[in-house]
């Protein structure tokens, strides 16, 4: 059951993942155990189920500001807003939920499930359980460079 809101979700992750301790390192959006255990919590859930937590909560932000044909759509709405916004109230990078899920899918190319060791998007689409497997490639592809790029932006400026 999901009780927090996905901005609340994505500003625990970023005190989770970028830690004081961890500034002037490189940087990775991924969780090890600790923050593992941390998000659990916070989500109230057994660790087993953190990324199936973290995706349904990138599925929902899907479902209310996707479309069928393009479910990323939103994402440039919500970079450019917070890019305007960057140096205001709004500075903190507003999308590591999604970020996460789409280092989960990568993470697990290689390993079991049924696909092809290399298939990406069928395990993206597997992961974020939307309707329409076809568009998440070509939709994933025109923000890509955007999302990542807005997210070194972030690490390079802000924090």
């Amino acid at each position: 059951m999901i009780t927090a809101t996905y901005d609340q979700l994505n500003d625990f992750l970023r005190e989770v993942i970028f830690t004081k301790g961890n500034a002037f390192r490189p940087a990775y959006v991924e969780l090890d155990e600790a923050a593992i255990h941390q998000v659990a919590e916070f989500l109230n859930c057994e660790k087993k189920d953190v990324r199936l937590q973290i995706a349904g909560y990138v599925s929902q932000k899907i479902q209310k500001k996707g479309s069928e044909h393009d479910p990323f759509l939103w994402i440039f709405e919500s970079l450019m807003f917070w890019r305007g916004n960057a140096s205001k109230e709004y500075s903190n990078f507003p999308e590591l939920p999604l970020l996460l899920v789409l280092t989960f899918a990568a993470v697990d190319m290689g390993g079991e499930g049924g696909h092809d060791p290399n298939a990406y998007y069928p395990r993206l689409h597997e992961m974020l359980k939307i309707s329409t497997q076809n568009s998440i490639a070509d939709s994933y592809r025109s923000c890509s460079e955007l999302l990542w790029n807005s997210l070194n932006h972030w690490l390079d400026t802000i924090h």
